[in-house]
């Protein structure tokens, strides 16, 4: 992952994942995955890779997949990529180009059955 964070815009930090527990804000550029319990993203947020979370909310940029249970996106987010998630909130003058799932459907049609979140890759390749 290549952070910068909100203390230092231009501090950098490499890594593959973040695996944070409780509330991550990223307000700088992050190359990497990201899963926390809660993640936003600030205005002059910039993230490539995916989020995992129970929450996620976006003012900045994501490219990549979200998998969380509630997303937000701000009028000034843009978002490129697919988002997995049971409630998705995108305010008038958001950018969102690519897919939307509905997780519950996912979990409940998953080839394991429902509640199982493991073979959620194979469920949207066999979409």
């Amino acid at each position: 992952m290549t952070a910068r964070s909100s203390h230092d815009p231009f501090a950098l930090t490499e890594s593959k994942y973040a695996d944070l527990a409780g509330q991550v804000l990223i307000e700088g550029v992050v190359k990497g995955d990201i899963q926390a319990k809660h993640v936003w993203l600030g205005k002059n947020a910039r993230l490539v890779g995916n989020i995992f979370a129970d929450h996620v909310a976006v003012e900045g940029e994501v490219l990549g997949l979200i998998y969380a249970r509630q997303v937000r996106l701000s009028a000034a987010s843009r978002v490129r990529g697919t988002i997995i998630s049971t409630s998705l909130d995108i305010a008038l003058g958001a950018n969102f180009e690519g897919k939307c799932r509905s997780l519950a459907r996912l979990l409940q049609h998953s080839p394991a059955g429902p509640g199982r979140s493991e073979p959620i890759a194979a469920a949207l390749a066999a979409e």
